[in-house]
């Protein structure tokens, strides 16, 4: 039997639901004994613990401040994703959050937090919270309109049952993400082991500029594209991540437009991508499996010369802690941090000989094979975790 109630409903029943605190800059102490939780803490279904803002006990006091609780709710009323949700934890010190932030705490006797915080994270749920945002530029949902959104609440006994059985799926989500991490971090320990960090060189490689190991280096298409509802994918700097290409852009440009825009500098197999505005130093390695594509003019376009260098090395290469430092030591800029093209040509490459390259070379396709296979397992734990969260919040799961 499931018996229907608001946020504000479930709340009322020894419950609390408010938002934070407004607290202002001149509110706060790094030194102080109180930390404020933002909206970057706040993840879906996870609590990020990322921020490092602080206020005094005396002055979190004189605000009137809602200190939070282990097994509070925590919402986010602003993007990205509005009305994500996640358990508060609990900490070591007094915490408390911001005004942006919703705080929903509930009667433990009745309803179990767990799957009440599953169910706001649920598809259905942010359905209904996307009826009664508002913003144009900053979009968010007012604490009151969020009181009013429901949910079909099924006995306590019940919730706790879901809950259990969401939470192994959600494990096994999370397991594979910490798998991929650590094969990952390993992938880039692994060249500092072979050859040492490539800026200090520590075991004396032969060093050369980038652009002398390539035929060119130069960026995407500094014109504006002639947009076509569907084509050739156009490519931002956010399609570009963790060597990988996401070609669901959402923007194509027709074929004759992408023929003229890479006339003079075709994109091949073995051309290396690497984006160099905003979350600058993100690569990807052109392959034979790749569609045709063009890319916007904040990705930089790089072709290695494979009789100076093995593309697939100098790839790995600029992936490394080492290359990344000296994009830190370039970049340029405060709002919107930029590598010029012309210190990118510059960077200092080691260049092992060939022999040394290919070990780690066969190294890095068997940990990406690996990679792949843990992607594939991911994907398959994904959608068996989103068909039980959408059984769920409709009661259709089976127990």
């Amino acid at each position: 039997m499931t018996n229907f109630k608001t946020l504000g409903e479930i709340a009322s029943d020894n419950g609390l639901i408010v938002d934070g605190d407004w607290v202002e800059s001149k509110d706060q102490d790094p030194n102080g004994n109180v930390r404020l939780l933002q909206l970057a803490d706040i993840g879906v279904g996870r609590f990020i613990d990322k921020s490092s803002r602080f206020m005094t006990e005396e002055k979190a006091k004189e605000l009137k401040c809602t200190f939070l609780k282990e097994g509070d709710i925590l919402i986010a009323r602003m993007p990205d994703p509005i009305g994500r949700a996640c358990i508060f934890p609990g900490s070591s010190q007094h915490c408390v959050t911001v005004v942006d932030v919703c705080i929903f705490r509930v009667n433990p006797e009745e309803f179990d937090n767990r799957w009440l915080m599953y169910m706001i994270n649920s598809t259905g749920f942010y359905h209904q919270i996307l009826e009664f945002v508002s913003g144009t530029t900053r979009k968010r949902i007012a604490r009151k309109k969020l009181e009013q959104l429901g949910l079909n609440c099924p006995p306590l006994e019940t919730q706790q049952q879901i809950a259990t059985v969401l939470e192994k799926a959600d494990q096994l989500r999370k397991d594979c993400q910490q798998m991929e991490q650590e094969l990952n971090s390993l992938a880039q320990s692994v060249f500092i082991d072979m050859f040492g960090d490539p800026v200090t060189n520590p075991k004396g490689w032969d060093k050369k500029e980038l652009l002398s190991l390539c035929s060119k280096v130069t960026d995407g298409t500094h014109q504006s594209p002639e947009w076509a509802n569907t084509g050739v994918p156009f490519l931002f700097i956010s399609n570009v991540r963790n060597g990988k290409v996401d070609f669901d852009t959402g923007k194509y440009i027709t074929r004759r437009c992408y023929e003229e825009l890479t006339r003079t500098s075709p994109i091949e197999v073995d051309d290396i991508l690497y984006t160099t505005v905003g979350s600058y130093g993100h690569v990807a390695l052109v392959k034979d499996s790749f569609p045709d594509f063009c890319f916007q003019r904040h990705i930089a376009h790089i072709k290695p010369d494979p009789n100076k260098i093995i593309p697939e090395f100098l790839y790995y290469q600029l992936q490394t802690s080492g290359v990344k430092h000296l994009a830190d030591l370039a970049v340029k800029g405060i709002a919107q941090k930029t590598l010029n093209l012309k210190d990118l040509k510059k960077f200092e490459m080691i260049v092992p000989p060939e022999d040394k390259q290919l070990e780690l070379i066969n190294y890095m396709n068997h940990q990406y094979q690996a990679l792949n296979e843990l992607e594939q397992m991911k994907s398959e734990y994904e959608m068996l975790f989103n068909s039980l969260m959408q059984k769920a919040f409709k009661g259709e799961l089976d127990l």
